[in-house]
């Protein structure tokens, strides 16, 4: 099962939210019983990438942000504020070529990804905020 179709089973019913500033999301109901939850926070990015699903497709996302050439190479040559560090790249990338391929990550591998991306809360709350990754 793809991580969009896990999504897809586990928001359904749910109301819908728009996206906020600062990687916020709220519901699109406005009465007094609406949600608002924030990750904007590296704690608060943290508790999301415990999640497996989630961890995966943030991995995802900031894999795309590589360039082809890096992605080809599996390292980082760019300097351009987004995608993976020179440290992370090799194993990151890996990953998650490892999981296109395969369609799943052990979870020694989602330990390595949870622990790694932590240090790319800014991105990753870009992302929310973009609509990039639907929380």
């Amino acid at each position: 099962m793809s991580v969009d179709e896990a999504r897809k089973k586990w928001v359904a019913g749910r109301p819908k939210r728009k996206p906020l500033k600062h990687g916020s999301f709220q519901d699109k109901d406005t009465s007094a019983d609406h949600v608002t939850i924030k990750f904007d926070t590296k704690e608060a990015i943290a508790t999301l990438l415990r999640d497996k699903m989630w961890a995966i497709k943030i991995l995802e996302e900031l894999y795309k942000k590589q360039t082809p050439y890096e992605q080809s190479l599996g390292t980082t040559k760019m300097v351009n504020q987004m995608g993976f560090n020179k440290n992370d790249a090799d194993i990151l990338s890996s990953i998650a070529k490892w999981y296109a391929e395969r369609g799943w990550i052990s979870p020694k591998q989602h330990n390595v990804i949870s622990n790694r991306l932590i240090k790319y809360h800014k991105q990753i709350t870009k992302l929310i905020g973009e609509g990039r990754v639907l929380i």
